[in-house]
């Protein structure tokens, strides 16, 4: 029988614990293509680092591995689901701007965080209606921090 909502289960907590892994052995090797290859945008701080690596396991690695979870509530898993398909793409596109024909800009990347905003609040609210917040708080809350980690993601743009 599969743990409940908002218990541990090990087979989610192992896919964390190497997706933080992968994280930080993809950071190693970002920062020093980065900083020593004198890619575009320049050399890369270690809390802007940080905050790369925070972001892609909260809006990318987390948001999968709830989605696909089948003991999240509906609503919540589409939360999740919605998260991690629109910063796929996101993140898809923004680094083809960035490195092909170089014309990012931050409009682009603030609209977009509005927009998951937005989407990621209309998902929370229908889990709320169903009564799936209550049945999974720590699912819920998550999914609120993870709608305002925008806020700081718009102010960093």
């Amino acid at each position: 029988m599969n743990p409940a909502p908002g218990t541990a289960d090990p087979t989610l907590q192992l896919a964390c614990w190497l997706l933080i892994a992968i994280l930080v052995v993809a950071a190693i090797g970002f920062s020093r293509l980065q900083n020593r290859l004198g890619m575009i945008g320049g050399e890369i701080a270690l809390p802007k680092l940080a905050w790369l690596m925070l972001a892609i396991f909260m809006w990318l690695g987390l948001p999968l591995l709830l989605a696909l979870d089948a003991r999240s509530p509906h609503y919540l898993r589409w939360l999740f689901g919605f998260t991690f398909v629109s910063m796929a793409v996101r993140g898809i596109i923004e680094l083809w701007m960035l490195y092909g024909p170089k014309n990012w800009s931050p409009a682009y990347g603030i609209a977009h965080d509005l927009f998951c905003m937005l989407g990621m609040g209309a998902c929370w609210l229908l889990a709320w209606q169903a009564g799936e917040v209550a049945q999974a708080p720590l699912l819920a809350v998550h999914g609120v921090v993870s709608t305002l980690l925008f806020v700081p993601e718009i102010w960093f743009a």
